[in-house]
C-alpha cells in the first residue's frame, strides 16, 4: 500500500515528491505534501512521522520482514535457566 491509498486518500499525490515511486517510503523523501502540508526532511518531519498510522504500519512491517526467524529462546541462546 502507498501512502496516498491509506485511510481518506491523498488529494494531493500527484504534486507530491513521493508519488509515484516512494509511497511505501513517504518519510524518508523530502518535501511530502501530508496532509495537504509540505514538509521537510525526515529529522524535521519525523514528531510528525511518528504519530502516523500508515508511518508505524510501514515501519513495523518493513521491520518484520527483516527480522530473522529463530526457535531459541533468550535463556537457549545464552545457556542460562
Amino acid at each position: 500500500m502507498n501512502c496516498w491509498e491509506h485511510g481518506k486518500g491523498c488529494q494531493a499525490k500527484d504534486k507530491c515528491p513521493a508519488y509515484p515511486n516512494n509511497g511505501r517510503i513517504c518519510f524518508s523523501v523530502r518535501g511530502t505534501l501530508c496532509h495537504g502540508d509540505v514538509q521537510g526532511s525526515y529529522n524535521e518531519k519525523k514528531a510528525g512521522c511518528r504519530k502516523c498510522d500508515f508511518y508505524k504500519n510501514e515501519i513495523h512491517g518493513l521491520v518484520d520482514r527483516q527480522r530473522p526467524t529463530t526457535s531459541k529462546t533468550a535463556v537457549g541462546r545464552f545457556g542460562r535457566r
